[in-house]
């Protein structure tokens, strides 16, 4: 039985550039009536219109139906939005190519572009764009296959997915997850509200405290994850209609997944400052307390060493990029960074770098990996264990503090065992 449903048109998405300019005439051997090709750019990309075959835009065609191939649309017209590529960041925009919904059509067509050479010298990349849905999950994917045109021959291909489920609250979770979202929501609103009174009663005094500004971009990423969570479920509705009313109509959910990622990335961050927070309350644990305060008297050294790390971390990633381009990963500084940060924590392919660049390649990976570990790790834990040596002395400053938690455990043993004690309180 059937389960996977492809909904929408698929389409092609041409993304292609301004026709080259001749070439300088200070390059031997070229003629000045020759063309060189130009790279690929946001600002080089071609928007405008075009006849069939590239020609001058004209509204006396005879190929009317595949005039709107070479049509130029927005990434606005298109429901879309920015993409990073492989080789280049693309606007979104482009000329679009619909597949129709029998593989009549789509041959048809396809055979209609070839004659009129709608991928051409010109052309950056195509898009294979197509949506489907999943009934025995619920989740739509837009599945994007790009192909990226080398200048000197070649494609590069990548493939994306993005998920969504547009269905949130239907099958047997779905009361659950609404009474969820519906408390959370109630609960953070009334944090919100104590801790806007705080601010009020406070006013500039309230942000003296390092705590209190945790607690404050902890909402101010809430408030943005709900805004990002709002927006989603407009669009999505929005997107739900024209699923019920218009299926002829050429659409997709990118927008939706772009706003999706928005929303994890923020709710991800309120994760991390609430985990954070949590450090605030166990701080009267003796273990925690005597890392916090090392961390705190050591702070001036750490942030050094930060530094020094990150201005290191740079500089072999810039060298990375001119070095092991060619290597998958390392094509873009974006992509380069990542792969640094992978291979910190001994996620490489040693074997791959060798084969593309020689042993000096590998070698080269080989004196980063050691040389960040000696840093990051060692010269880090050789500063602790200095500044807990020299806190020895100081236990006795903060040690009746710890006592606060030993006190809270005793009271809770003697709720659970109904077993009483005669500790005697110093308090």
């Amino acid at each position: 039985m059937k389960y996977t449903y492809i909904i929408f048109k698929s389409k092609l998405v041409n993304i292609n550039f301004h026709s080259a300019e001749r070439c300088p005439e200070n390059i031997p051997h070229i003629s000045s009536k020759m063309l060189c090709s130009a790279s690929y750019s946001i600002a080089t990309e071609e928007k405008m219109s075009f006849s069939p075959g590239w020609d001058s835009f004209s509204n006396n065609t005879d190929v009317v139906s595949i005039s709107n191939s070479f049509r130029y649309r927005t990434s606005k017209e298109l429901n879309g939005s920015t993409f990073w590529g492989t080789r280049h960041h693309y606007s979104g925009g482009g000329y679009v190519a619909n597949l129709g919904n029998t593989k009549l059509e789509a041959s048809t067509l396809t055979a209609n572009l070839k004659k009129y050479k709608w991928i051409d010298d010109y052309t950056a990349a195509i898009f294979v764009e197509f949506s489907i849905y999943n009934a025995n999950t619920g989740l739509f994917n837009l599945v994007t296959l790009v192909l990226e045109f080398v200048r000197g021959g070649g494609v590069v291909s990548q493939a994306n997915i993005d998920s969504a489920q547009l269905y949130r609250y239907n099958g047997a979770n779905g009361v659950f997850s609404l009474l969820t979202e519906i408390s959370f929501l109630i609960f953070i609103t009334v944090i919100t509200a104590m801790e806007i009174r705080r601010l009020v009663h406070e006013k500039a005094h309230y942000f003296s405290c390092g705590w209190n500004w945790i607690q404050f971009i902890t909402i101010l990423f809430f408030l943005i994850a709900m805004s990002m969570y709002a927006i989603r479920s407009v669009m999505t509705q929005r997107l739900i209609t024209i699923m019920m009313n218009n299926r002829e109509k050429v659409t997709n959910f990118q927008a939706i997944t772009l706003y999706n990622g928005y929303f994890l990335l923020f709710l991800g961050g309120v994760s991390f400052f609430v985990h954070i927070q949590f450090l605030h309350v166990v701080r009267y644990v003796q273990s925690i307390a005597l890392l916090t305060s090392a961390l705190t008297s050591s702070m001036k050294d750490i942030l050094g060493l930060g530094y020094a790390t990150v201005l290191l971390l740079f500089s072999f990633t810039a060298t990375m990029v001119l070095c092991f381009q060619q290597v998958e990963g390392y094509e873009t500084f974006y992509m380069a960074f990542g792969s640094s940060l992978s291979s910190m924590m001994q996620k490489f392919d040693f074997y791959k770098v060798t084969e593309a660049t020689g042993l000096p390649g590998g070698a080269f990976l080989l004196i980063f990996v050691t040389t960040m570990k000696i840093l990051v790790i060692n010269i880090l834990i050789s500063l602790l264990n200095e500044t807990l040596s020299a806190m020895k002395m100081e236990r006795e400053m903060w040690a009746k503090d710890t006592e606060v938690m030993d006190h809270l455990k005793h009271i809770i043993v003697s709720m659970i065992t109904g077993e009483g004690s005669e500790r005697q309180d110093t308090y």
